[in-house]
């Protein structure tokens, strides 16, 4: 606690100083706060990744959309589809009105303006409400990391805090991509009790 809030603190393994420069680790910690403000860079971070790394895992499905932009994005043909959906619209248990819910639902009966004529096709994978918070405090912790190993010279870091810095920013990138699967956990089917609706 003591590192992430003191400025002239430094960490490193099991060693413990103070220096005169200002610490990267409060550095870092200020653009993560920033960065709070701003969402949408970290939904962007996230569907990068998605895109980089689940697009191409289509498993038993014809195809895999990662993220799509509108219900457009999502052709409307006879294969099983798998639509994972993007990080601002989350979903709760047994919420039905959940920001999920309420894409999948829009997902389902329309294809752009047109009416969706596949609609059994589909299955929506949703992030957790609570666990998406868990990895958008990692994505911003990662943001702040890189940005801070990209301005190693303009910050004058000493050799020492640039390999802080590196450290910090490949521990936060593999705690990001172990969240992203921990957070995306709902699937989203459509089902038709009544055969004859």
């Amino acid at each position: 606690l003591l590192g992430q809030r003191a400025t002239y603190f430094y960490i490193d393994g099991t060693r413990y100083w103070y220096d005169t420069q200002a610490s990267v680790t409060r550095a870092a910690g200020d653009i993560a706060d920033r960065l709070r403000e701003h969402p949408e860079e970290v939904w962007v971070e996230i569907v990068r990744r998605l895109r980089e790394h689940e697009g191409n895992a289509r498993g038993d499905f014809a195809a895999v959309h990662v993220a799509p932009d509108s219900t457009a994005d999502v052709p409307d043909t006879d294969a099983a589809k798998l639509v994972i959906l993007p990080p601002q619209y989350p979903h709760r248990r047994n919420a039905a009105n959940s920001a999920a819910m309420s894409f999948s639902d829009d997902l389902l009966e329309r294809r752009g303006a047109a009416q969706r004529i596949n609609r059994n096709t589909l299955v929506m994978l949703a992030p957790d409400d609570k666990r998406l918070d868990e990895l958008s405090d990692a994505v911003r912790d990662y943001l702040a990391w890189n940005q801070i190993s990209t301005r190693v010279e303009e910050m004058n870091l000493t050799a020492q805090q640039a390999a802080q810095v590196d450290t910090r920013r490949r521990q936060a990138d593999q705690t990001v991509n172990l969240r992203i699967p921990a957070a995306y956990i709902w699937a989203i089917a459509p089902v038709q009790p009544d055969p004859t609706a």
